[in-house]
């Protein structure tokens, strides 16, 4: 079942990004955001971090269609989180794609590191 998401979902994405941004220190970015359609190599996803090799320029794209989910407002932080995390990664991903290492275990390296963070996260938001 799809849902939609709304303008409301959308700014919340936006915001919990700069959040994280800012926490971050990823100002050094030119970072647009969009609320369309997202599919990676033919998969519908809920967000996704689209950039350019040896460039500051990232778009970051949340979905307008949440396909098996009800856009909560803690689902849409996580991916909003995770999202920004990948700006954090850039110059890695960069790196990767420029060597011969395969890019497939590079970009599941890079997701573990980043649920990794996410974790470390949330348990650091909890003691507070």
């Amino acid at each position: 079942m799809a849902n939609k998401t709304t303008k409301k979902h959308f700014e919340l994405f936006k915001k919990e990004c700069q959040f994280w941004i800012d926490i971050l220190n990823l100002n050094n970015y030119e970072i647009n955001f969009s609320h369309e359609s997202c599919e990676f190599y033919g998969e519908k996803i809920f967000a996704m971090t689209s950039r350019t090799y040896n460039s500051r320029y990232i778009d970051i794209i949340f979905s307008d269609t949440f396909h098996d989910k009800e856009p909560t407002d803690e689902l849409i932080k996580r991916y909003a989180q995770h999202e920004v995390f990948e700006v954090l990664l850039n110059d890695m991903w960069i790196l990767a794609s420029a060597r011969s290492w395969d890019e497939d275990q590079w970009d599941a390296a890079g997701h573990d590191l980043i649920h990794r963070l996410q974790y470390m996260s949330k348990k650091l938001m909890e003691m507070k």
